[in-house]
């Protein structure tokens, strides 16, 4: 297929293969297919001549008020900083030399655990959310269980409860707690044997996926049922060349076709520049999303996971007509959308950017000034950034895409280090749109 980039200018970008070509054009949020790269040449040349910059703006006062009153979606919980095991990819290794190490682990308890569940459940909306998450959350398993209970103490409606383990400690008092109380799991598998022991093992160097897949396959003679619809999978791919293997081995074993996957990339560094993007196996993978949902075909958990949420945030766009101001990309308001907290009971914006930039902690509540200086402070980059990029209205970059590798600020190096990357995965959507959706 070969998809490429023909042309781009500041309102418009002019891409597609060998056989389809399509334009995107930002001024009027249209996707347009031509014959030819000739066809396209009179609208290209008068798109060329128009540019009308687009700020970022953002109210602060409604921001603060918000921040004061507005309900908070999510709740996070690291109540266990340390793991069981040792992924030589973790954003704990040393590959990351700025985040925090597995020596420092620390252990939420019940205290913290008390004051971080009743700031959320009197600030909670109508469907209260709470996901425990670490390190390996399973490792501090009696404050789960305390959570539950302070849950019931504090509120009478009904909460969602979710982990995101390594499953390693799915059995046992754990796991009948956890399916007599409808946790949803978000379980770390890689793919087949080789592929996820390479990465996923023990200290002492041993892997994991037997261990991982004899838990599931006791969780699914348990409850089918609750398995099929409770049990997801969190895909790691740190070697691009391995992902049609690894999504066809979701695909065809029987413990895992059902279950959403959620496959991803690893977070960039010095060590790792080019893992995310654009990569030698996606066309192969466009082709066969493209040719499923075309012939009617059921597409499969990966692909879905591969491919529907930039599609779906795609088609939730504001589709009119930019004006003189809009809001900076998929940035959320931290500690709104999601609060983290963590061990010591500070909070964070999300798992993304967990160890620095506090927002508050679980005695003074929301720090809203310096929230609002966050805000303030990516505005400012996406401006001196993005007002005049092709990609504005549907870059999804957010307070932790801009995060600097070297000081964990929020920075314009940051932010400009990943445009590359948000850039190729805006482009695959845009292709899988307009071969979807024109003729």
């Amino acid at each position: 297929m070969g998809l490429r980039v023909f042309d781009e200018q500041s309102n418009y970008v002019l891409f597609g293969d060998d056989s389809r070509i399509f334009l995107y054009e930002n001024l009027g949020d249209s996707l347009r297919r031509f014959n030819s790269l000739e066809d396209s040449s009179e609208l290209t040349r008068i798109l060329s001549r128009v540019e009308i910059p687009v700020k970022k703006e953002v109210n602060l006062p409604e921001i603060r008020t918000l921040l004061r009153e507005g309900p908070i979606g999510q709740l996070v919980l690291d109540i266990a900083n340390d793991c069981n095991m040792r992924c030589d990819y973790c954003i704990y290794s040393d590959l990351y030399p700025n985040e925090r190490k597995f020596q420092k682990a620390l252990f939420m308890e019940e205290d913290i655990l008390r004051k971080a569940l009743h700031f959320y459940l009197n600030r909670a909306g109508a469907e209260p959310k709470i996901t425990f998450y670490g390190g390996e959350p399973l490792i501090n398993f009696p404050m789960i269980e305390k959570a539950v209970s302070v849950c019931r103490e504090l509120t009478s409606r009904d909460v969602s409860f979710s982990v995101a383990t390594n499953g390693v400690l799915l059995k046992n008092q754990a796991l009948d707690f956890l399916m007599e109380n409808d946790f949803f799991l978000l379980v770390s598998l890689d793919g087949p044997k080789e592929v996820n022991d390479r990465f996923r093992c023990f200290p002492d160097g041993s892997g994991t996926y037997d261990i991982i897949t004899h838990n599931l396959e006791r969780i699914r003679e348990l409850d089918m049922q609750y398995y099929e619809s409770n049990v997801s999978f969190n895909i790691t791919l740190p070697d691009l060349d391995k992902t049609l293997e690894v999504f066809g081995f979701f695909e065809s074993e029987e413990i895992l076709s059902r279950n959403k996957c959620f496959p991803h990339r690893l977070v960039p560094t010095i060590a790792l520049p080019s893992s995310l993007g654009w990569h030698g196996q996606s066309d192969e993978l466009i082709e066969g999303y493209v040719q499923c949902v075309q012939s009617g075909k059921t597409v499969s958990e990966p692909l879905k996971g591969e491919f529907e949420p930039l599609l779906k945030w795609f088609r939730k766009r504001q589709n009119d007509r930019l004006s003189g101001a809009t809001w900076p990309g998929g940035m959320c308001v931290p500690g709104l959308k999601k609060l983290y907290v963590d061990p010591k009971g500070e909070f964070f914006m999300c798992e993304g950017y967990n160890s620095h930039q506090a927002i508050g902690n679980v005695d003074e509540g929301l720090d809203v000034e310096k929230i609002l200086r966050l805000v303030s402070t990516f505005t400012s980059i996406k401006n001196k950034l993005c007002s005049s990029c092709w990609a504005e209205r549907l870059c999804y970059s957010c307070m932790a895409s801009a995060k600097d590798g070297l000081n964990n600020e929020i920075s314009v190096g940051g932010l400009s280090s990943f445009c590359p990357i948000l850039k190729d995965n805006i482009l695959k959507t845009l292709y899988i749109e307009g071969r979807l959706t024109t003729h």
